[in-house]
């Protein structure tokens, strides 16, 4: 058996350039301040302030505390220090010659609680009136992944974020908030990143700072059509205090798989059970192994001529995954600054797989006087990604081959091998195996090829000017860039009998190079007045805002075959008899004008109204402008007399919101003859056509019509209502939330199915609605146990029900339907209904759609007609979880950090069969101890038969016997951290060391099944899933 190798691609010229970075910075450290004074400051309760301002007094000198509650500053010893947070009082302490100084802030009940960033702007939590979740940056920093949408997972109630694969790079993430809003197009929320739309997986999570989930038409009608399936609001760190600092996070992880199946690799048992299936199927056509050769591969006692090859093991490794992120930060002059570098290294879990990322971050901010602020950011990443299909077809090849045959042939040669036996065997003459099929580590090692290059940026600048305390003026502009460059270069090769080595065929014939070029660019601009006043104990603010945005992508494929070699890797080097080229570009505008105005009384009464106006490009004119409105209300009980009497209750607000959101996206495939048709779907377009139009004496190609249109289509209308209510218990040590939604979606964009015969690619309209009502319910528990020890409980639950209200005639799309009632690609097919155990049993039955089969599936008849046909498929439930959930621990005792997340899923189902039993190729171990047998009636798979592959992607199969429950509870994240104490560094040139242990994935709870699938992979051919074990470093100069 071939050993596993621990594999790193890291440079060893980037390890260099990171220490080098680290020292140099460290080297600009001054120490030329009379002391150093640390330590902690914490609420009236004993709890750890983060982030909490310490500053000297008079100066600009100042520094913030770590997650801890822990700081250390450098004063004179007759300086006086100013602590503060926002919530609580200010408190000044002066030094003294003291070395540490330990504060205890109190609450400020006139600026109680945090700030939460909303659609531009910022608000207390305690007086929004949006539903809206603050996601703890905190607990992505050291989650070891790349993508930090996979952080969030399970982290905010009403953010479903699944994953389909485990292939670095392409982890096939889906994100939803509070369910669907349309049939076809992306139901992705927007991310705004400082404002501006970005990609959140270019971002380390170390350089973000709060992420706000914005669920309802209140908190997101501010961005009219573009938040429809709701936003995603992420703000990133600034430079803050004086004093200039160096933060590097470094961690090594190692990986394995979570769960994948098992394929039978000894192959004696492999031909017995292919054998047993010849024997229960008549007149198959298949050759059974003789039973000289089933002897000679058990008696082979490790002979390499009889084999029993693992292809899974041939083609998995042990990985080491590296990551490292320098940050230097600080001010100078009222300048504050961030840059961070950062580098992603993953060899995939399969050969020839894996992805790495560099990416660096900059914001800059400056106080010009007291009535200008100016700043801006900028990101860029280049990322490159090997093996970059990352689609299943990697396992689907490992899972079709059988163990009868090693990788390479057995002479020595280095062949790749393609059957053990071809008919020419001298020990086994006259004997062929069967199938051929194509060598899966050839297919890896020739993909080496196929790589993905994505290079992209992001930019904006920004001014605010304060006319007055009361009246800013604030202006945005953005660039986002994105260019990626796709090769992939399938070369030719040949297979051979592995035992002979004689020449069985070529495949990849001819050899192909294919290039995608795609780039994109996206030009924002935004400009908003701010009006606030206080007016006794009438709080007003208003905001207005205009926005324009603009968005152009190119797309260009070129292809040509027979290459000469696997050296040449440009289009230049193939064969130009046979090349193919296409292509086609796009774009769109949108400009919008927007509105808020915000009321409170006593902070006890708050009202809010939005009002947002796009006009869009892709439609047309007369039906270019959506108008979207929305209005909310609290009510802050905990403000009202008979409620302040009550000690247990700190904060209890009550709430409620309806508004309207609009979507312009359309949910279309297009081929590359239609062009612009789904940008404007409005406009008809033309293609190019096959047929010969004689002009003159020649006759020469044209273009005619390809679509058809309604160029009365208009915007999506989603209405939703929220009643919510928040709560802050027993001296603040329960806290939560709790909210009910009914979001409903009318005039959806989709295309109509029309007759073929037309030619004619069918209309976009506006047909069709659909509702989600669900529930989002977040519960805490925070506490203080003696001087050292606090701790934190977390949790969260959602769920919510979809329907289609309006669709029109039911359409089925194989085992899924759309009918009214039921939810969107609900789960549609037979009813499974046990085994057949007899002949005489299929006799006596109601006729199946294939014929009867002892031991296999019986499809239940539901109309009692004597007759299983379509009529009997059903509605089975499943399509969409009946809740998610999240457990987030946490603890700190003295230096040791600890915390725990839990994320759940219950009530999902998925489809698992493809080739479920895969005689003609590889099979599940499962099916030698789980398959039906006369023996064995209790089975959990059925009987073995030898069928063609159309037999088994037949009907027989769309059955719920394949559906399988893939409810989860899976151990997200676990880590144990240590920080060093002040009094141990301080002779050193640190200000903070902390090492850190953590594990993702390592403990699943799922329903037991007989082939091992994780609960998310998208069937058992998908990537496989990780789970890593990380060792980490943070450290500050």
């Amino acid at each position: 058996m071939k050993q596993k190798k621990l594999v790193t691609n890291k440079p060893i010229l980037f390890r260099k350039s990171v220490w080098i970075l680290v020292l140099f910075f460290a080297t600009l450290q001054t120490y030329g301040q009379n002391q150093n004074i640390s330590g902690t400051v914490v609420d009236e309760s004993g709890m750890p302030l983060p982030g909490a301002n310490v500053l000297v007094k008079g100066t600009t000198t100042g520094t913030q505390t770590d997650f801890d509650g822990n700081y250390s500053i450098s004063a004179e010893g007759s300086a006086t220090l100013v602590f503060s947070y926002i919530g609580f009082i200010a408190q000044e302490v002066p030094v003294e010659g003291k070395e540490t100084i330990n504060v205890t802030l109190a609450e400020d009940a006139s600026q109680l609680d945090e700030v939460v960033v909303v659609g531009y702007g910022q608000q207390k939590r305690v007086n929004l009136t949006g539903s809206v979740t603050a996601v703890d940056s905190e607990a992505l920093e050291d989650r070891n992944v790349q993508n930090a949408f996979q952080a969030l997972q399970g982290q905010a109630a009403g953010l479903q974020i699944s994953q389909n694969s485990g292939a670095p790079g392409n982890e096939g993430l889906n994100i939803k908030i509070r369910g669907l809003n349309s049939f076809g197009s992306n139901n992705s929320p927007l991310v705004l990143i400082d404002g501006v739309e970005g990609n959140l997986q270019d971002l380390d999570p170390t350089v973000i700072s709060s992420i706000s989930v914005l669920k309802d038409a209140s908190s997101a009608a501010i961005y009219g059509s573009r938040a429809a399936n709701g936003v995603i609001l992420v703000t990133t760190k600034t430079g803050g205090s004086n004093n200039f600092k160096i933060d590097y996070n470094g961690s090594v992880t190692t990986e394995t798989f979570t769960r994948v199946p098992e394929m039978i690799s000894n192959s004696a048992d492999f031909m017995t059970l292919l054998n047993q299936a010849v024997i229960n199927t008549p007149g198959a056509s298949a050759n059974p192994y003789p039973q000289e050769v089933i002897d000679a591969y058990r008696n082979a006692n490790g002979d390499p001529a009889f084999p029993n090859t693992n292809w899974f093991n041939e083609a998995s490794r042990n990985p080491i995954v590296q990551r490292h992120v320098v940050t230097a930060s600080g001010a100078i002059d009222g300048t504050s600054y961030n840059l961070s570098l950062g580098n992603w290294d993953q060899p995939g879990i399969i050969r020839s797989t894996g992805f790495e990322k560099n990416n660096f971050f900059l914001s800059v901010k400056s106080d010009i006087g007291e009535k200008l602020t100016i700043g801006g950011t900028a990101s860029g990443v280049t990322s490159k990604t090997t093996g970059a299909r990352g689609d299943g077809s990697i396992l689907f090849n490992l899972f079709r081959v059988r163990p009868t045959w090693g990788v390479y042939t057995l002479d020595g040669t280095g062949h790749y091998s393609g059957k053990a036996f071809s008919g020419n065997d001298p020990q086994f003459p006259g004997f062929d195996e069967g199938f051929t099929r194509n060598n899966p580590i050839a297919e890896l090692e020739v993909q080496d090829g196929e790589v993905l290059n994505e290079y992209n940026f992001n930019g904006n600048a920004y001014f605010d000017v304060k006319f007055t305390d009361d009246l800013v003026w604030s202006t945005k502009g953005a660039y986002k860039f994105d260019y990626d460059f796709y090769k992939n270069q399938r070369i030719q090769y040949d297979e051979y009998n592995y035992r002979t080595g004689e020449y069985l065929r070529s495949t990849r014939d001819p050899s192909q190079l294919t290039v995608d070029n795609v780039w994109s660019k996206q030009i924002t601009l935004f400009s908003t007045l701010t009006y606030s006043k206080l007016i006794g104990d009438h709080d007003f603010k208003i905001l207005g805002g205009y926005s324009q945005e603009s968005f152009d992508r190119n797309f260009t494929r070129s292809q040509r075959t027979g290459l000469p070699s696997r050296k040449i890797t440009d289009l230049e080097g193939a064969n130009s008899e046979n090349q193919f080229t296409t292509g086609f570009s796009e774009s769109w505008a949108i400009q919008s004008f927007f509105g808020r105005a915000n009321y409170n009384y006593k902070e006890k009464y708050l009202l809010e109204a939005n009002l947002r106006g796009d006009i869009s490009s892709r439609f047309a004119k007369g039906n270019r402008l959506g108008i979207f409105p929305s209005v909310s209300a609290g009510w802050r009980l905990d403000k009202e007399s008979f409620v302040e009497e009550v000690d247990a209750i700190n904060e209890l607000k009550l709430r409620g919101s309806w508004g309207q959101l609009g979507n312009q996206n359309i949910g279309i495939n297009l081929s590359d003859d239609e062009l612009n048709s789904g940008i404007y779907p409005y406009q008809s377009t033309l293609s190019f056509t096959n047929f010969g139009y004689p002009f003159g004496s020649s006759v020469l190609s044209g273009v005619g019509l390809a679509s058809l249109v309604d160029p009365d289509i208009t915007w999506e209308t989603t209405t939703v209502t929220d009643f919510g209510v928040d709560f802050n218990l027993l001296n603040r040590k329960i806290h939560g939330s709790i909210d009910y939604y009914v979001k409903e979606t009318v005039d959806i964009l989709r295309q109509l199915q029309v007759d073929e015969s037309s030619g004619l690619n069918p209309p976009v309209v506006n047909q069709g609605a659909m509702t989600n009502k669900g529930w989002d319910i977040v519960l805490g528990h925070d506490n203080m146990v003696g001087d050292d020890f606090r701790y934190s409980i977390n949790g969260n639950v959602s769920w919510f029900k979809n329907r289609l209200k309006t669709f029109g005639e039911p359409e089925i799309q194989n085992r899924n339907i759309n009918e009214e009632g039921y939810a969107f690609q609900d789960w549609y097919m037979w009813e499974a209904d046990g085994y057949f155990q007899s002949q005489e049993e299929i006799d006596n039955s109601p006729s199946q759609p294939q014929p009867g089969k002892v031991g296999f599936i019986k499809l239940k008849d539901q109309n009692g007609d004597g007759t299983v046909n379509g009529e009997d498929r059903i509605h089975i439930d499943g399509r969409y979880p009946a809740f998610v959930y999240g457990l987030n621990l946490s603890a700190n005792y003295k230096n040791f950090d600890f915390r725990m997340f839990w994320e759940g899923v219950e009530g999902t189902k998925n489809y698992i069969a493809r080739d479920p039993f895969r005689q003609d190729g590889g099979a599940d171990v499962a099916w030698l101890t789980e398959a039906w047998t006369p023996e064995n009636t209790n089975s959990r798979l059925p009987a073995v038969y030898y069928e063609t592959a159309e037999e088994r992607r037949s009907i027989a199969y769309t059955n719920s016997f394949w559906l399988w429950d893939t409810s989860y509870l899976r151990l997200r994240n676990v880590t144990l951290g240590y920080t060093f104490p002040s009094e141990l560094i301080d002779k050193t040139p640190f200000n903070k060391l902390r090492f850190y242990v953590a594990a993702e994935n390592y403990l699943t709870f799922q329903k037991d099944y007989p082939i091992k699938v994780d609960p998310e992979a998208n069937g058992v051919d998908a990537y496989p899933f990780r789970k890593t074990l990380t060792l980490g470093i943070n450290m500050s100069f």
